[in-house]
This record gives C-alpha cells, structure tokens and sequence, in this order.
C-alpha cells in the first residue's frame, strides 16, 4: 500500500486514539487496565508485583463507583494521554507468551 492510502488509516487510528484517551481519563483507568481478560493476561497479572496489582484493582475500583454514579474522575485528577498508554502489563504479557512459545518448541521435539 502507497503512502496516499495509509493517510486515511493512519487519521482514523489517531482519532480513535484519543478517543480512547479522552474516555479513559474520565475513569482514571490506563489501556492495560481494560485489555481483556484471555489466558495470557490472567497469568500476567499473576506475575505483576504486589504494588502494581494494587494500584490496578483501585483504578478499576474507582472506575466502576465512578460509572455507578453517573460522575468523572475530577479534571485535575485525570491521567495524561501518555499515563494512559504507559505499559505496565504488556511486557509481562509478552514474557509469558514467549515462555508459552518456547514451552511449545520443546514440545514438539
């Protein structure tokens, strides 16, 4: 595909970017927060520290309270559109999928 034809994707992925943003911030929750909830992301949440498990479980916490009682997370409390893509799970993720793939390789021999 030409550069012309990506123009439009590459418009659509940025809105929709900070769409995701703006609503994510209104509930102080951050992308990994709200990935859904497959095998792989189960053990890497095992796998996070005490500390970031923590911290996880009261942004989602709050974000329901929140959404309970029609309210936003007050401005000046709200995630900035880098806290809220920030990685903190993926690279767990990540680890345990290359141990899944590796755990396959050797497997298979």
């Amino acid at each position: 595909m030409g550069q012309a034809a990506m123009a439009p994707v590459k418009a659509v992925y940025r809105v929709n970017r900070r769409f995701e943003a703006k609503m994510l911030s209104k509930y102080g929750l951050k992308r990994d927060d709200v990935l859904r909830e497959h095998p792989d992301v189960v053990e890497a949440l095992r796998l996070l520290p005490p500390a970031v498990q923590v911290a996880r479980h009261r942004r989602i916490m709050r974000a329901i309270d929140l959404d309970l009682k029609r309210e936003y997370l007050p401005e000046k409390l709200r995630p900035t559109e880098k806290e809220i893509y920030e990685p903190y799970l993926q690279p767990y993720i990540t680890k345990v999928q290359e141990a899944k793939a590796e755990k396959a390789r050797y497997a298979h021999r």
